[in-house]
């Protein structure tokens, strides 16, 4: 009769292996825009290919009008998204990530699914990931 602990030593095997082959775990970014708490997940990738900034030295590399262009492209790109207009943007700082700098954004989107209130996260590099609306509590 054979044991079965060299099979349960096979499984452990396969999935530390398959959590190293998913690759790095994204950046989680945790921010407050009017009464909403946001999350955005970044790639470190990503936030590393973008340029950096220093304050002190100048103006951001992706101005406001980059930050429009970039989410019009994000918006024209997307079948489901008819128009897309920017109400607010606040330049921040990335956590932990020193000389690394985002635009946290909230826009009105008008589409067939999804919220009319969006918010995303745009990169020095006119990159555009969505952030996630935390839902409110229950009380």
């Amino acid at each position: 009769m054979r044991h079965p602990l060299p099979l349960s030593l096979l499984f452990l095997f396969t999935a530390r292996v398959a959590i190293a082959v998913a690759g790095p775990w994204p950046l989680e970014i945790v921010e407050q825009m009017d009464d909403a708490r946001l999350v955005v997940y970044g790639n470190e990738q990503d936030i590393d290919a973008a340029p950096s900034w220093d304050p002190g030295r100048g103006a951001p590399p992706l101005e406001i009008g980059g930050v429009v262009d970039a989410l019009e492209r994000w918006a024209e790109s997307d079948p489901r998204v008819d128009a897309i207009r920017v109400e607010e943007i606040e330049l921040k700082p990335i956590p932990h990530r020193a000389g690394r700098w985002y635009y946290l954004v909230r826009a009105r989107v008008e589409s067939r699914t999804g919220p009319p209130v969006r918010y995303f996260a745009v990169l020095m590099n006119g990159r555009v990931e969505p952030a996630i609306r935390e839902p409110m509590p229950i009380k």
